[in-house]
């Protein structure tokens, strides 16, 4: 049999990848019983290397399901036959395995295309529709008790605090915590020195558990606070631009300005992508039971965080020009202890 030759999949069809993952993840969410298919057998249809499917699913909004829905296809090829269960569907000529490439490519290809064309399932669902049906099914999970929205709170605060301690030598150290960023260290310490009665405890007030491998970076007074500076280059973190076909065009443009034109143009770029970023986070808390009522604010600079949280929660603040000076030396004391932390070792 000849090997299906690997392909690029294009924006669109990355998309519909996507949905259709995430469909199959939701009827097992209402449904228990579903099989969900491996990284080989969905590659296996578009002829695409199967490790190409998990990178595209880690840059969308189902990464924070990866790791749950990992533990339940290997639950599941366990319990269906052990290690020579592919094998012997293959003999016996059953399931996926029974199927040969080219049934399966024409399967993958005529189910996808007609739902697509047709604007049927997920196809014919608009953004706003998604996102409803994304907190419906957190809510029946929730009640069901299965899925990360299944976890209590206790729960999920455990599996953030497990995963950060797993993470922390990559992490920035200050004072006796630790942090993803020297930025979010900074926030940490501005916000415990000038609000009264708040405290940096991890999963408890920073670093909050939303979800699986999800957390937000602040909870005061039960609002949600994230600081996110925006990032003006191509970036899968958080930030930036997440297309390089959108990075390149704004170069373009940029290059083309000049002047007040060029600052503006920069201005509503770094908007953009504030927005968006704003929305991303937001369809997270929403998909949460606990936490879909809840407000969300983020602040890409530090005025913006005087403006939107200190101003709000904070006593006894400085001028706002004194506090984004004050926030800047801060800054730099976290980047020389943990210069001076890493010398050291």
């Amino acid at each position: 049999m000849e090997r299906t030759k690997p392909i690029n999949l294009s924006p669109s069809e990355k998309t519909g990848l996507i949905k259709q993952v995430a469909v199959e993840w939701l009827s097992y969410q209402e449904d228990t019983s579903v099989q969900l298919r491996t990284w080989r057998e969905w590659a296996s249809p578009i002829g695409c290397n199967p490790k190409t499917i998990p990178s595209i699913l880690k840059k969308s909004f189902f990464a924070s399901y990866l790791e749950d829905r990992a533990k339940v296809v290997a639950a599941q090829r366990a319990a269906i036959s052990g290690p020579k269960g592919a094998a012997t569907q293959k003999r016996l000529g059953i399931g996926v395995h029974g199927r040969s490439a080219e049934q399966m490519t024409a399967d993958g290809r005529a189910g996808g295309l007609s739902t697509l064309q047709r604007g049927m399932g997920i196809f014919g669902r608009s953004e706003e529709e998604i996102s409803d049906h994304g907190k419906k099914v957190g809510q029946l999970t929730f009640e069901r008790g299965v899925g990360i929205h299944g976890k209590s709170s206790s729960e999920r605060k455990q599996y953030a605090l497990v995963a950060s301690e797993a993470r922390s030598k990559l992490k920035v150290n200050f004072g006796e915590q630790y942090y993803d960023s020297y930025a979010e260290a900074a926030v940490a310490t501005l916000l415990e020195k000038y609000i009264q009665g708040f405290t940096i405890s991890r999963g408890e007030t920073y670093q909050v558990s939303a979800g699986l491998n999800i957390k937000v970076d602040f909870m005061i007074n039960n609002v949600m606070v994230e600081y996110n500076p925006v990032v003006l280059s191509h970036s899968h973190t958080c930030g930036g631009f997440e297309k390089r076909d959108e990075y390149d065009s704004f170069k373009e443009t940029l290059a083309s300005l000049e002047g007040d034109e060029r600052r503006t143009y920069i201005e509503q770029v770094r908007r953009v992508l504030k927005d968006r970023y704003y929305i991303k986070r937001r369809r997270v808390l929403d998909e949460n039971p606990e936490y879909m009522d809840r407000e969300l604010i983020v602040a890409t600079t530090p005025a913006e965080l005087y403006d939107t949280v200190l101003q709000r929660f904070a006593t006894g603040i400085p001028a706002r020009n004194d506090f984004v000076g004050e926030f800047g030396k801060t800054l730099n004391v976290v980047k020389e202890a943990n210069s001076s932390r890493k010398s050291a070792a």
